[in-house]
C-alpha cells in the first residue's frame, strides 16, 4: 500500500490479495539517459536572445547585435557543479565561439556569429550644364583641334621643308 520507489532497472512488486493468492508485478525501469550522474543544465539563457533551449542539444547559433559581451544566465542540475563561461566578450567578426562548462565533463557551445555593417555608397549626380557653359566647352575644343591641326600641318610642311 503506498508510494513504491522503483530502482532503474529491474523491480519486482508482490501483490498479496484477501483471498491469499499472490501477485507477481515485475517492472523494468529503462531511461534513455541517466541525468543524476552526468550534470547538465536545467535552463540556459542570452538576455536578448531566443535559443529553445534543450538540455540534451549542446549547441546553439546565434546573431549577435551589437553587444562588447553576452549576458548568459544558466541553472546546473546540482547546485554545487562547478560552472566555467569561457569565450564571451571581445568578439571578432566572424564567428565567436561560447563554451558552457560543466564540471569539466559536459560542454555546451554557443557560436555567437557577427555581422559587418556595409555602408552604401551614395550615388554622384550630374548636374546638366546650362547652354551657354556648353557652347564655351564645344569653343575650347574647336580651338584645341584647330591648334592640334595647325601644329601638325607646321611641322608637316614648313618645319619638314627647312
Amino acid at each position: 500500500e503506498g508510494v513504491i520507489p522503483l530502482n532503474k532497472m529491474f523491480n519486482t512488486i508482490k501483490i498479496e490479495s484477501s483471498k491469499g493468492s499472490i501477485y507477481t508485478i515485475n517492472i523494468i525501469k529503462n531511461y534513455d539517459k541517466d541525468y543524476k550522474n552526468e550534470p547538465y543544465l536545467e535552463d540556459l539563457s542570452i538576455e536578448g536572445y531566443k535559443i529553445d533551449f534543450d538540455r540534451e542539444k549542446y549547441e546553439y547559433v546565434i546573431v549577435l547585435h551589437d553587444e562588447e559581451n553576452l549576458v548568459i544566465n544558466y541553472e546546473p542540475s546540482n547546485y554545487d557543479d562547478n560552472v566555467k563561461i569561457i569565450g564571451n566578450g571581445n568578439f571578432n567578426k566572424s564567428d565567436n565561439l561560447i563554451k558552457i562548462i560543466i564540471n569539466d565533463k559536459i560542454e555546451y557551445k554557443i557560436h555567437a556569429l557577427k555581422t559587418l555593417k556595409v555602408s552604401s555608397v551614395q550615388k554622384e549626380e550630374f548636374k546638366e550644364i546650362s547652354s551657354t557653359k556648353k557652347e564655351i566647352v564645344k569653343l575650347i575644343i574647336i580651338t584645341i583641334s584647330c591648334i592640334i591641326v595647325f601644329g601638325f600641318f607646321y611641322l608637316l610642311f614648313i618645319y619638314h621643308r627647312t
